[in-house]
């Protein structure tokens, strides 16, 4: 390890994993972002890069930053900046899924959940019975729903309630067999052109905190859906290096 500090140095913060199991100590793991590799490097495998000139710690002795003397490569540099301007040449319509399942609002949430663990999809359009979006939903709607009212389903209701509604003392509420996708939808509130750019998309997602949006044709029916994984995906190919 170098102890000479270099004008082109730069400080690396320290990471720590920490996973805590059930019959062991917790293991932590140290780690930082190497600019040189474009990758995750343990710490110790760090302190004994050539390019490593100093491990910082606190008062405790606990590693808090390491300084360097590796700067991003010049390639990576170029793409960070060519990227944003080729999302702002790609269509959605060339990177959203083109298969997508829509559902109406009157479809139980048995069934939505079904389809979910059939399909391995986290989310699908609620539509009406023309394909115009009405609203998205996902797995989190219904963990939301079970979670929140799951004293709600195949219960009985106690009997001074019961009888103050003027109900059967033998009623029970209703079982999430009948719960439909309308009652835990959320509304839709963004869609995307197919037209429009995945600059826009990103911007959307980002700003609103979603992780799928409805893509409609110019006649405002549903034609795909495009998610944060689309997303993620178009850019992995972007920024692969050509062999």
């Amino acid at each position: 390890m170098s102890t000479h500090l270099s004008r082109n140095s730069v400080r690396l913060p320290v990471r720590e994993r920490e996973i805590i199991q059930t019959d062991r100590a917790p293991a932590v793991v140290t780690s930082v972002f190497c600019p040189r590799h474009q990758d995750s490097v343990g710490l110790a495998e760090c302190a004994v890069c050539d390019r490593c000139q100093e491990i910082g710690a606190n008062d405790d002795g606990r590693p808090t930053h390491v300084t360097c003397e590796a700067s991003s490569p010049p390639v990576k540099d170029l793409l960070r900046r060519l990227l944003p301007r080729a999302a702002g040449r790609t269509q959605i319509s060339s990177v959203m899924s083109q298969s997508v399942t829509c559902l109406t609002a009157d479809v139980s949430v048995e069934a939505l959940t079904a389809l979910l663990l059939e399909d391995n999809i986290s989310g699908v359009p609620v539509v009406d019975a023309e394909g115009f979006p009405i609203g998205v939903v996902s797995k989190t709607d219904i963990l939301r729903e079970r979670f929140e009212n799951a004293d709600l389903y195949d219960e009985p209701l106690p009997i001074a309630e019961r009888r103050a509604a003027g109900l059967d003392d033998g009623y029970r509420l209703t079982p999430l067999s009948r719960v439909t996708v309308g009652e835990i939808m959320m509304p839709v509130a963004f869609t995307l052109c197919e037209t429009d750019s995945l600059a826009n998309a990103a911007t959307l997602m980002s700003v609103e905190g979603v992780h799928r949006v409805p893509v409609v044709g110019s006649d405002g029916r549903v034609v795909g859906i495009l998610s944060a994984l689309d997303l993620a995906r178009w850019m992995a190919h972007e920024t692969k290096p050509e062999c």
